[in-house]
């Protein structure tokens, strides 16, 4: 090998120590952190999403669930395949309202 080889290596070995050293400090920085160990890891900022108010809903009574249930499964047997919205179109409903179905076997 000549020394310029030689230097060559040693330098690129020296780089690759630095990085591993490197990507190994911010590694555990960053367990600590998540585990609360006393590091500080740089977080995201948060998101200025909004909270909306939700809409007062009222429960649907055994029988109103029965109704829709059975009107689903008719869908559902005559076009079997379907996807939710398609049956909830034929049905006159939304894919919420299969939700509460679904919810009821829950």
């Amino acid at each position: 090998m000549t020394p310029i080889e030689q230097e060559l290596g040693k330098a690129v070995s020296k780089a690759v120590e630095q990085i591993v050293a490197a990507s190994h400090a911010a590694a555990t920085q960053a367990l600590d952190a998540a585990f609360g160990l006393g590091g500080s890891v740089p977080r995201a900022a948060s998101s200025s999403r909004q909270t909306t108010a939700r809409t007062q809903t009222t429960r649907r009574s055994s029988e109103q669930i029965q109704v829709l249930e059975d009107s689903v499964y008719q869908a559902l047997c005559g076009s079997p395949g379907q996807t939710m919205a398609a049956l909830a179109e034929q049905v006159g409903t939304t894919t919420n309202d299969h939700q509460a179905i679904a919810s009821a076997y829950r």
